[in-house]
């Protein structure tokens, strides 16, 4: 197996490209992988408005506890751990902390609203405890005001 350069080797090997070779580089690595080409729609077009980016996924966290049928427990699990993986996949684009925190505070809080269980199923309670302990853990690493409004709400999400 091939070694992989360091990122201080990729980096040099950058600077020598010219802008058009880059444009190309960049198309080659968003057509190898859907992941890749996710990843630069978001530094193209929703880095630069965090808040947009916000709003857009809980509109679509919204939309996916509205679409959500609870038929069977193995069913809603299902579900939602796909909706976890889709959030960790674009918090991990953002890389923002109070972004994570807000994100897994509204996932939270609409899992209350479409009052599912947590105390009737062990699986799903393991799943919203998970995220709270998430948000747990993000919230000493914010911005004093921002860990006390955070603080705030996740209080008001705990019964």
């Amino acid at each position: 197996m091939m070694p992989t350069a360091g990122l201080s080797d990729i980096k040099k090997k950058i600077n020598t490209f010219s802008s058009k070779e880059l444009v190309e580089l960049l198309l080659k690595i968003s057509k190898y992988k859907k992941e890749n080409k996710e990843f630069l729609s978001y530094l193209l077009f929703d880095a630069d408005n965090q808040d947009l980016f916000i709003e857009q996924l809980k509109s679509e966290i919204d939309t996916f506890y509205e679409e959500l049928t609870p038929r069977t427990e193995y069913n809603t699990k299902k579900s939602l751990r796909k909706m976890i993986r889709l959030m960790n996949k674009y918090l991990k684009f953002a890389s923002n902390k109070a972004t994570e925190t807000e994100i897994r505070l509204h996932f939270c809080f609409q899992w209350k609203v479409a009052k599912l269980s947590i105390r009737s199923s062990s699986s799903l309670g393991k799943i919203f405890i998970g995220q709270v302990e998430k948000v747990r853990k993000l919230i000493p690493s914010l911005h004093e005001d921002l860990q006390y409004d955070y603080g705030r709400e996740l209080e008001g999400l705990l019964p």
